[in-house]
């Protein structure tokens, strides 16, 4: 995987159903720009414009136009993918788990407020 991703200029990942999206964050970190479907796992990873573009995917050539942007300006590929590697650095499994930790006991509290609104 990390001789494809160092020997890409474009990471292009159509996914609808990325749950994490390991993929998107190595090609990140490789200084590549993504262009990806609009789901879960890429929109929390790349930030539109800024280190790739995402797209609904509904519509014919959506996927082609954000490749061609790249493929015509790489000035554009090449600071999207530096922004991409930034990001990357801070993607770790400690800071990562935290988050997904934090958002479990923010759902258990908000349910034991409604239980008590609830009376139950």
């Amino acid at each position: 995987m990390a001789r494809l991703l160092a020997s890409s200029d474009i990471l292009l990942n159509p996914s609808i159903t990325e749950a994490f999206g390991n993929v998107t964050v190595e090609a990140m970190a490789c200084r590549l720009p993504v262009v990806a479907a609009i789901s879960t796992g890429s929109a929390n990873i790349v930030r539109d414009g800024i280190t790739g573009m995402l797209v609904n995917g509904t519509e014919e050539g959506e996927f082609a136009d954000a490749m061609e942007m790249y493929i015509r300006d790489p000035e554009l590929r090449h600071h999207h993918g530096e922004e991409g590697l930034a990001v990357a650095k801070t993607m770790d499994w400690d800071r990562i788990n935290s988050a997904v930790i934090r958002t479990y006991i923010h759902a258990i509290h908000k349910r034991k407020r409604l239980d008590r609104i609830r009376g139950r």
